[in-house]
């Protein structure tokens, strides 16, 4: 069977484990809060010179977090909440937010790396195993392969024989490799104890087939970082290797638990081209979870967006499983009571105050934005530096510390050598695989100012005499000229519409929200907002 991984639809901030700190209430917005957790999500900890600075600082930081709720607030008291496009698409958020708690109990929880296990791997990560590796399909056969090692065949000549592992040309080969990339592997124990010159049994390898290491030589890292400062991103490895096997095993097993049904009869009428279905075909049922029909063959007619002439037979079967591991999901969610979850009230909240702030901003903010073709006629006229474009050149430059080289260079130039060779050939700045060019410069370009300064002396496709430059001797040549032009009206009338929308849009916004400020009460923990988010001070440190 195809392996599948867990859909991460998409993982919701809120359903992150949080601490008791982190659910307090941090800001009052009328009846809206924003708690602490919401503050540490787009704010960024850093040191400031005083509690005056800081203070300021994060309030900067909640400004937005504090306009969404007053939004939010408005557009309930409005009674937007009541109407019923609000809840559009809503049902999609909680089959998501369903899945994402199903994905973080099953999979994040469960794959949680402690302290101690970040020390195993510390300790297994300092040492160096250079192996040989034979890949075989049974562990018959892999007993016999090492009957035949322990008769005196070398192990590179059994690889090349037997091993179906890509190492095998190089008689099993894999290198040196850290014995922590085994940590979660059925092979990480006999490797921990395996001695140099033997092998270990036939392993099981969870990808199928069985693997026998052979270890060349077992040695040690050199100079590894201390363990504290490794230790946190030891976890997230950790974590990130158990997650990814438990996300493959979970799913198996969840998918068991749903009780999927499939009509392959109904699933074979996806084979024919849309137009040549009939009403009584697209009834037909396709797929059943917990013996609920889910979906008919009039259902999935999607798939003719990928297939307009209908699935070839042998995809059907993946096709349907593709489609059927959603509601599946969703079904052993609800079967678990995780539609009570914190996690699945918060992502209800989320999606209807997001659609509340939405419609409400629709209607104070965008609707009162105009911007008529006069102003932006205007606008232009009123700022031609804005639309002009300076001249620039092309130019191509020979740069060396040696003066014998510019001297040299110079000679050949005159002589009528192209430019690009004598550049290629004695210049030691990074532009000589280029022939020298340093592509289109502006008269006010700093970062090769005396090159730009003579360059502008010149005629197109003349070259300079030898000059100096910054511990060294230039020369520059101008391959083209591109004269100063004014941008048309015409290519820039929508970035000029653009632009005074979006100047309007602050405007009219920061006067909606200044109005909201004064209606609705807006109420800060200052104390609280103090003590959280704060930089840690490196030990031995005071302030």
């Amino acid at each position: 069977m195809r392996k599948m991984t867990f859909p991460i639809l998409f993982i919701l901030v809120s359903v992150l484990a949080c601490g008791t700190q982190e659910e307090r209430i941090l800001v009052r917005v009328g009846d809206e809060t924003v708690k602490v957790k919401d503050f540490l999500a787009v704010y960024r900890p850093q040191s400031y010179p005083s509690e005056e600075a800081e203070l300021e600082a994060k309030k900067k930081a909640l400004d937005k977090l504090i306009e969404e709720k007053l939004l939010v607030a408005e557009a309930r008291s409005r009674g937007y909440e009541e109407d019923p496009t609000i809840k559009e698409g809503l049902q999609d958020v909680v089959d998501r937010a369903l899945i994402n708690t199903l994905y973080m109990k099953e999979v994040v929880e469960k794959g949680k790396a402690s302290r101690l296990d970040a020390k195993r791997f510390y300790e297994a990560d300092k040492i160096l195993l250079t192996l040989s590796i034979i890949h075989i399909d049974s562990d018959t056969l892999g007993y016999l392969i090492l009957e035949e090692f322990s008769a005196g065949m070398p192990f590179d000549t059994l690889a090349v024989r037997y091993s179906s592992h890509p190492t095998a040309r190089s008689g099993g080969k894999a290198g040196t490799i850290p014995l922590s990339t085994f940590f979660e592997d059925p092979a990480f124990r006999e490797l921990s104890s395996l001695k140099e010159g033997h092998t270990t049994l036939p392993i099981e390898n969870e990808s199928g087939g069985y693997d026998i290491y052979y270890l060349a030589e077992r040695s040690e890292k050199k100079d590894q970082p201390p363990f504290k400062e490794m230790e946190a991103s030891i976890v997230k490895q950790i974590e990130h290797m158990r997650q990814g096997k438990l996300s493959y095993e979970s799913l198996e097993r969840l998918l068991e638990e749903a009780k999927i049904e499939y009509n392959n009869a109904g699933l074979a009428l996806l084979s024919k081209p849309s137009y040549a279905l009939s009403e009584a075909e697209l009834a037909v049922w396709t797929i059943k979870i917990d013996g609920k029909v889910t979906d008919s063959v009039g259902s999935m007619l999607e798939v003719y967006n990928r297939f307009p002439e209908g699935v070839p037979p042998q995809q059907l079967q993946a096709f349907a499983e593709y489609v059927a591991q959603r509601p599946a999901l969703v079904s052993v969610a609800l079967k678990r009571k995780l539609d009570r979850d914190p996690a699945v009230k918060e992502a209800i909240d989320g999606f209807i105050a997001s659609q509340l702030r939405n419609r409400i901003y629709a209607e104070e903010v965008a609707a009162k934005i105009k911007v008529s073709p006069e102003e932006v006629r205007a606008y232009y006229d009123e700022h031609p530096d804005e639309f002009f474009v300076p001249e620039r050149r092309k130019l191509s430059i020979i740069r060396t510390s040696s003066y014998s080289d510019i001297q040299q260079a110079s000679s050949l130039l005159r002589q009528g050598q192209p430019f690009e060779e004598v550049a290629r050939r004695f210049s030691d700045h990074q532009s000589a695989k280029r022939g020298g060019s340093i592509g289109f410069r502006k008269a006010d370009d700093v970062s090769f100012k005396p090159f730009v300064e003579q360059g502008f002396k010149l005629a197109k496709g003349q070259y300079s005499r030898s000059f100096e430059v910054h511990n060294g001797f230039g020369i520059v040549k101008v391959d083209d000229v591109q004269p100063a032009y004014t941008k048309e009206f015409e290519s820039e009338e929508r970035r000029i519409e653009r632009r005074l929308r979006g100047d309007k849009e602050k405007e009219v916004k920061a006067a909606f929200i200044e109005e909201l400020r004064k209606k609705i009460k807006v109420e800060i923990d200052e104390g609280l907002l103090l003590l959280i988010g704060r930089v840690e001070e490196p030990e031995g440190e005071s302030s």
